[in-house]
């Protein structure tokens, strides 16, 4: 017999005036929380961790702060790209699309879905498979994103928690007439310092890239390095140690970005082998991983100026992948035909040391 006190459970339940979606798996002590009305937002996701309970991510303060900054807390959905766009606009097959400038410098920025309600399309529980929630979002039923991003599209997304790991799967569809060029990304917010005790720039960090990409105020020149030669985070290294810049209307913050381009060429972007990363804090001996598909190329560490904690970003392409790959540069931007598809997916998960 199955006993339902220590079943993986997937529940609606109403938080804060909305609502949202809580999967639970009580063998490992985890819970996630889902708020599909703003961004699909993953707003909290607790496991455990040796003899540790532990916050993986930064929530809210409350629903309407996420309502107001909806990319500013837990893990904010970045499509169809991540980061900037240069002027809002770039050329692509013929065309010069126009986006919506949105950052307060007139770039464009992080896409279009993290605001907007998504529709739940099934929650579900059992031993085999944990509890998972699914929802979309697409613009025949949000026709408003298409006056910001030209290309119809559906995107899906596969809340999991299973053996107290939390995985989020994504699949994204072109459901127009022509070709369209795509980015996807994650802007996951950990809660550092681990714990919750000591401080940020205490805890060790790491990422497992092989090139760093120079920045002007977030959006990259085109001009790389290996990371031998510059910031190289394939070892931990304390986060206190790496360099930060003051940026105009935001703060000083830490903002670097990492690539694999090439590394997992000739694997479909839903195959393991894609960017890792770890947030550790060695005094109280518990470490958060991250790890995603190969479709994830590029990530970007950002420590943001609002709150103490460390976003590690994974993305499929760089910011200012359209344009910089209108100069021939290798930025993962993708490009789906009608009717086609891009899958790939990102792993939270925390152990004790």
């Amino acid at each position: 017999m199955v006993n339902s006190a220590s079943s993986p459970e997937a529940a609606r339940e109403p938080f804060e005036g909305v609502e949202s979606y809580v999967l639970r798996e009580p063998a490992t002590a985890s819970e996630a929380r889902v708020v599909p009305e703003i961004g699909n937002n993953v707003v909290s996701f607790r496991t455990r961790a040796g003899d540790a309970v532990l916050d993986v991510l930064a929530p809210p303060p409350s629903i309407p702060a996420l309502r107001e900054q909806p990319t500013w807390y837990a893990v904010p959905v970045l499509f169809p790209f991540p980061g900037r766009v240069r002027g809002a606009r770039f050329h692509f097959e013929g065309r010069d699309v126009e986006l919506v400038p949105s950052d307060g410098h007139g770039n464009a920025i992080h896409g279009s879905v993290q605001k907007r309600a998504w529709t739940v399309v099934s929650a579900t529980a059992d031993a085999a498979g944990g509890a998972v929630l699914r929802s979309q979002i697409d613009t025949e039923g949000s026709p408003d994103i298409l006056g910001e991003w030209p290309f119809p599209f559906r995107l899906s997304m596969e809340v999991r928690l299973r053996a107290g790991a939390l995985t989020l799967a994504l699949t994204a569809e072109n459901a127009g007439r022509s070709a369209m060029p795509m980015g996807l990304g994650l802007h996951p917010y950990f809660a550092t310092p681990l714990g919750g005790s000591g401080s940020r720039d205490d805890n060790l960090v790491s990422i497992a890239a092989e090139r760093l990409w120079e920045q002007t105020r977030a959006l990259p020149t085109g001009v790389t390095y290996p990371v031998a030669e510059s910031i190289d985070l394939r070892s931990p290294r304390a986060l206190g140690s790496l360099p930060s810049q003051q940026y105009p209307g935001i703060g000083r913050m830490q903002n670097l970005l990492y690539s694999t381009f090439g590394t997992t060429r000739g694997l479909a972007s839903d195959a393991p082998g894609g960017i890792r990363a770890a947030i550790r804090d060695a005094s109280q001996k518990l470490e958060v991983q991250m790890e995603t598909s190969a479709g994830f190329g590029a990530l970007v560490l950002f420590t943001p100026p609002w709150n103490s904690s460390l976003s590690l970003e994974p993305h499929t392409c760089v910011p200012d992948a359209f344009n910089l790959a209108n100069r021939g540069l290798e930025t993962g931007v993708v490009v789906l035909q009608p009717g086609a598809t891009w899958r790939g997916w990102v792993r939270f998960s925390a152990r004790a040391l």
